[in-house]
């Protein structure tokens, strides 16, 4: 370890020490699953989606909920397709900070519906509902910044700044905290990303301070790392509208799983259609204790869950991958090597993994195989490295299995190391992956690569069908990694989130392992169990 790393670490500890101090707070959180109402005209669209916060917000409060948290482009700004357009949603918010100045804008008489420059008053709308039902309310929205392009290099050449946003509002009504993306996914056709992140939190009434982030935020060292390790803050309030990769990774594997790693609570809020976008919950310290996974296509997905959240949550000392430095990363091109240990049934090959968003396929090295042709209850060992030394190691034990259990289909083991850039996204995204997950298809194409067809909303079940395989014990070993940003993630049967009682977690400097021992004598039916890790030093963390 170096006196860098020595260094990063202690601090780390000081914080776990001063986090343990604190008094605990008790309080009660709901997510919100909404598909966004469609109106005629952007003010209608706004209108319809505000009017189903409101009900949203009276259900909660009569649960006896102190804040509720709305999903990324819940209000509809979605629906524009470029700058024009969006332009209709951005609103105009002032500029506040841990709720100071005081601003109220349903106690402000000369509030009008409609703002100075025609839009539809989010503020107003925002405030009011806040105060009616005396909630904490995050609302995820479009808000527009005012810049000169003659002193400002950044600014757009419509003089304004575009961000996605989310913006906070306490019981009183009083806007306390507005939040600009830190990282955009998709949207940078029509949206600004700030020219570096600037972390916002804010204290409620009730004793407990928020950090608030934003769907792709998540896979980023900052702001999670200040807000985090900086503001001492273990209760994080998140809007997301998340693209699901099955069955390597979707948002309530990735949410339980940022939970477990920092030790916070998470309370998640997510866009719902299809099985490929969609899934939330609330979280604390990787134990689930609301979830919702979206398992069919539904173009009126309207679901809220509640949990109670008692913060600071028990929280274990970091582990030494917490103070991991990047280093440099290029795109790599895989070259797989690939051994089998113990049992000869399975060899290593090139796999290619898709559909991978938006739609190119993804190479990586792959040991494929079928449990129906390998011993129970023996172990069995498996080994893969990729370029720029990315290593994989994986052991498992399958279960006996409980009379009548259907064995079917393939497994991959794979290590996984690259690039891939996403349209309308400011920057590369690099991902280094370890998996042990279900393989549909497993045919080879024209250039000898076996092709495993990912889980997407018409497929769904049969990963179910797939997972049906019951293992006794897993051990998957990362290592290599460039960065520490890092998710373990397990589920079985396709969505269920395999409970910590069955899973470590341990990580070093470019290690991550993740085990799964103690299951019950008929095994786990595992269907997704990786260490997935974001690459991001090569653009602004």
């Amino acid at each position: 370890m170096t006196v860098g790393h020595l260094s990063l670490y202690l601090l780390a500890c000081l914080a776990v020490i001063c986090r343990s101090s604190q008094s605990t707070v008790q309080y009660r959180a709901a997510a919100v699953q909404h598909t966004p109402y469609v109106g005629t005209s952007y003010f209608e669209t706004l209108h319809l989606n505000y009017n189903a916060y409101s009900n949203y917000a009276q259900e909660a409060k009569e649960s006896g909920t102190q804040v509720i948290v709305f999903p990324e482009e819940g209000v509809g700004w979605k629906t524009a397709t470029n700058r024009e357009e969006v332009a209709h949603f951005c609103y105009p918010f002032p500029k506040v900070f841990n709720g100071k100045p005081l601003l109220i804008a349903c106690n402000n008489a000369s509030s009008s519906p409609t703002s100075s420059l025609g839009l539809y008053n989010q503020e107003l709308r925002g405030s009011c509902i806040a105060q009616q039902h005396s909630i904490i309310m995050v609302i995820n929205t479009c808000s527009r910044v005012p810049c000169n392009n003659a002193t400002d290099p950044h600014c757009p050449d419509d003089g304004h700044f575009f961000f996605n946003t989310d913006v906070v509002f306490d019981e009183r009504g009083a806007l306390v905290a507005q939040y600009h993306k830190s990282h955009l996914f998709a949207n940078g056709n029509m949206l600004d990303q700030p020219y570096q992140p600037d972390p916002v939190w804010f204290d409620s009434s009730f004793g407990v301070r928020f950090g608030v982030m934003i769907c792709w935020d998540i896979g980023f060292v900052q702001p999670a790392d200040y807000l985090l390790n900086t503001m001492n803050i273990t209760d994080f309030l998140y809007s997301v509208s998340w693209i699901n990769w099955n069955p390597l990774q979707s948002g309530p594997l990735f949410q339980r799983g940022f939970s477990w790693v920092k030790g916070v609570n998470i309370v998640a809020s997510n866009f719902g259609t299809t099985p490929h976008k969609g899934g939330g919950g609330i979280f604390s310290a990787g134990k689930v204790e609301a979830e919702w996974w979206q398992l069919q296509n539904d173009d009126h997905v309207h679901k809220i869950v509640f949990a109670n959240l008692t913060t600071p949550p028990p929280l274990a000392a970091p582990s030494k991958e917490e103070t991991a430095l990047p280093l440099s990363l290029t795109r790599p091109h895989v070259k797989q090597q690939g051994a089998l240990v113990g049992h000869p049934t399975a060899t290593s090959t090139s796999c290619v993994f898709g559909p991978w968003p938006p739609g190119t396929p993804v190479e990586g090295a792959c040991i494929l195989f079928s449990p129906t042709k390998l011993p129970k209850s023996v172990p069995i060992h498996m080994q893969l490295t990729t370029t720029k030394n990315f290593h994989c190691d994986l052991q498992f034990t399958l279960a006996a299995g409980p009379v009548g259990n259907v064995e079917s289909g393939l497994y991959v083991f794979a290590a996984i190391n690259f690039t891939f850039f996403f349209p309308g996204t400011p920057s590369p995204t690099g991902q280094q992956i370890c998996g042990l997950i279900p393989c549909i298809g497993g045919m080879k194409d024209s250039m000898g690569r076996t092709v495993c067809q990912w889980i997407t909303n018409t497929t769904q079940q049969i990963v179910q069908s797939v997972s049906s395989t019951y293992f006794s014990s897993v051990a998957l070993t990362g290592k290599g990694y460039q960065t520490p940003v890092r998710i373990p993630m397990a589920a079985a049967d396709g969505h269920v989130l395999v409970p910590l009682k069955y899973l470590k977690y341990q990580g070093s400097a470019d290690t991550m392992t993740l085990t799964m021992t103690n299951a019950p004598p008929e095994g786990i039916p595992i269907s997704t169990f990786t260490t997935f890790s974001v690459i991001h030093d090569f653009f602004k963390s």
